[in-house]
């Protein structure tokens, strides 16, 4: 049995209709049109065919944003500018899909010259586990049970500057601060510019705390209690280890000192891979740590015995915790402790 044969009736259940592939090429003529019925016959017709695609677009409400390189850099820059997505495919040239929900993109390929970027808002997209002549595409992060986590891009009318949509974005932040119920706005978005900039996050403490002392009469009373504060605190922190401090610039994640320590005596596979998982699941759990990871390393592909064994060892340390087993369909699930 092929992939399409396989992976067919699942992306069905899922409102998805595909077709067959012949490498990057639609196998059969009427594909811009195929309905439900025909999706499910091509199974028999083809059913060795091991690439499979959908269309982007209203009919599969996906839209994506296919990244054809393999610098993490660009990664990185696109997803600051376009938003994160719960499901990141990486495809076999290196490079990476970003899955978002659509809203009625176009079809834009290299908008910008300079950059290796195509907007995929209708057209064929070859979908995972597909094998092409390169290799095999497969989702790095998230999978089909997470469509309905869809959001649609922002800034797709690329290039974008770079300024406004950060200055955007630091006045969404400040909103959603003044919309925590319980939590002093004042308190929340100093905590957040000085956190942005600190090594260590159980710093934020003592400056929390030396502020409220400055701008309240703790004998008098003041607007927010300590529990608030305390609440205050953990918020900040947490949104900063997620990377979604956008407070005093492009945000980031801050790893606390005892798992740097833990990290220390793991090794550097160990202490690469957490990193970069971090980086890319921080703010998502569970999420998934795929074995075709491997292939899209920062520092260049990885061997699998390598990769299993970096993975191995952060679950055993306790740093990531298994949540569901790998399945023959689904790699296996994890979660921060």
């Amino acid at each position: 049995m092929g992939i399409y044969s396989e992976y067919q009736p699942i992306y069905a259940a899922k409102g998805i209709l595909t077709f067959p592939m012949n490498d990057k090429r639609p196998a059969v003529k009427g594909y811009q049109k195929v309905t439900a019925s025909a999706s499910a016959c091509y199974v028999a017709k083809f059913s060795d065919a091991n690439a499979m695609a959908f269309l982007a677009g209203p009919s599969s409400k996906i839209t994506v944003i296919d990244i054809d390189s393999a610098d993490q850099a660009i990664w990185t820059d696109t997803i600051d500018r376009h938003g994160d997505t719960p499901i990141k495919v990486g495809t076999p040239s290196g490079g990476l899909h970003l899955w978002y929900l659509n809203a009625g993109e176009p079809r834009k390929i290299r908008e910008d010259s300079d950059l290796p970027i195509d907007l995929l808002g209708n057209g064929v997209v070859v979908a995972p586990p597909s094998i092409s002549s390169k290799g095999t595409y497969q989702f790095l992060q998230g999978g089909l049970d997470d469509l309905q986590k869809l959001k649609p891009a922002a800034n797709v009318n690329w290039p974008a500057m770079a300024v406004g949509l950060e200055a955007h974005r630091g006045l969404i932040a400040v909103n959603q601060s003044k919309a925590r119920e319980g939590r002093n706005s004042r308190l929340f978005r100093f905590l957040m510019r000085h956190a942005a900039h600190l090594d260590n996050l159980n710093d934020l403490d003592q400056i929390a705390w030396d502020f409220v002392i400055n701008q309240t009469d703790r004998n008098a009373g003041h607007s927010f209690t300590d529990a608030e504060v305390r609440a205050t605190i953990d918020s900040v922190k947490k949104i900063t280890m997620e990377g979604r401090n956008r407070f005093g610039g492009k945000p980031h994640t801050i790893m606390l000192n005892a798992t740097r320590d833990i990290l220390h005596e793991l090794g550097p596979d160990a202490m690469f891979l957490h990193s970069y998982i971090q980086r890319m699941n921080a703010d998502h759990d569970p999420f998934l740590i795929a074995n075709g990871l491997c292939l899209h390393m920062p520092d260049g592909e990885w061997a699998r015995k390598r990769f299993t064994a970096a993975r191995k060892v952060l679950e055993e340390a306790g740093l990531i915790v298994l949540v569901k087993p790998a399945t023959r369909h689904e790699p296996a699930l994890y979660s921060w402790p």
